[in-house]
């Protein structure tokens, strides 16, 4: 818990702020020559080092620490206590870091003190606090979404923004581990960032080329993660396998982009299965846009264009006998909760077709049993 000499140190930082004291006519050395005075440390305080630090010293210790709002650093001797790695404090108001930068000085820990606002610094850290400034921040759940550390404690006043919607945009990307109160109208959140959804995909494909070689590429999002030519004249089984890192509760896009140098019979491309994390896609909902020649296909009789109508759009299946883009649609989260906060967030169209989204769960359990891949 706080010691005398902790107190005394918040007495001499109190001192510079608000009694217009510079530090280089009275320094802590020089201040602690000084009678004590008849300032009672305020017996809130402690219970606030007690909520917000020390039950929190396990996320403090041997971790770079970000405090956003610092102002003067009179929170800096209460991390050093808990020997973090390194203390970065961050704060606009170039009179506070004045006194933050020498408070630097007289701890143990490497403390770095940048004058910066919170929208225009890189926000990571093992941990970061955000000690009653989420009220002070032009867009506050803009820096939610830029906050990037394992652990997170905040100090919020519950009169000001709304709790629930504090705690929807936090649970996006952190798991709330505990809420305290402090006073009535002041809550300390415990928050702890959820795993990365970083999936493994399996897509075993056939494809068979005939009289010229063909292309296979596949995107995620935009992204290239495959690309292959396969010789002419060949059948290839290839057990496509690769890493992919999603965003919580978004929905995403797979596309297979098959290309020839030349049309010809005999070809197709065959997709197995695509399975994420252990959970299958639907095949059934490819959305398929084939290359046809318009020569070819002006060329061909009403029955005839009829019956390849069926066979190109209606009995694809998981085989596809044009070059084209073949795309699937589907969900990813941490579990049903990213779904129930997605759908009561978007105005998806395909809910309006009473459709449903594929959706690949971090947590397997809350997958669908016909989305759980077979072992």
């Amino acid at each position: 818990m706080l010691k005398k000499l902790d107190k005394r140190m918040f007495e001499y930082l109190s001192h510079l702020k608000f009694g217009q004291v510079d530090y280089k006519t009275l320094s802590w050395k020089d201040h602690l020559k000084l009678p004590s005075s008849d300032w009672q440390f305020p017996a809130e305080l402690e219970t606030y080092f007690l909520k917000c630090f020390f039950l929190n010293k396990d996320i403090i210790n041997d971790k770079n620490v970000l405090d956003i709002g610092c102002e003067y650093g009179n929170k800096i001797p209460w991390f050093d206590k808990f020997k973090p790695k390194k203390i970065t404090c961050i704060d606009p108001s170039a009179e506070d870091l004045y006194i933050a930068k020498m408070v630097a000085t007289l701890v143990d820990t490497d403390t770095e003190c940048v004058r910066t606002k919170a929208e225009d610094y890189e926000l990571k850290a093992d941990t970061i606090f955000m000690l009653s400034v989420n009220h002070h921040l032009d867009d506050e759940f803009s820096i939610y979404d830029k906050l990037e550390c394992d652990n997170l404690i905040i100090d919020t006043w519950t009169d000001k923004t709304p709790i629930q919607k504090i705690l929807e945009a936090l649970e996006k990307k952190f798991t709330i581990e505990s809420k305290i109160f402090y006073k009535k109208d002041r809550l300390i959140l415990r928050c702890k960032r959820k795993p990365n959804l970083n999936f493994l995909h399996q897509i075993p494909i056939v494809v068979q080329s005939s009289s010229c070689a063909t292309n296979l590429q596949v995107e995620i999002n935009g992204s290239i993660v495959f690309e292959k030519t396969f010789a002419e004249n060949s059948s290839v089984n290839y057990p496509l396998e690769f890493d992919y890192s999603y965003k919580e509760g978004v929905k995403n896009k797979i596309c297979f982009k098959w290309t020839g140098t030349a049309e010809h019979e005999n070809k197709h491309l065959k997709i197995k299965h695509i399975t994420i994390n252990g959970q299958t896609i639907n095949l059934y909902n490819a959305e398929y846009f084939p290359d046809i020649s318009d020569e070819w296909w002006n060329s061909l009789e009403q029955e005839e264009k009829e019956k390849y109508n069926k066979v190109i759009y209606g009995q694809a299946g998981d085989t596809f006998g044009w070059y084209g883009e073949i795309n699937f649609y589907f969900c990813t989260g941490y579990n049903l909760q990213s779904r129930y906060m997605f759908n009561k967030s978007n105005r998806d169209p395909r809910k309006l077709l009473n459709e449903q989204n594929d959706w690949i769960f971090l947590d397997k359990s809350h997958s669908k049993l016909y989305h759980k891949a077979k072992k």
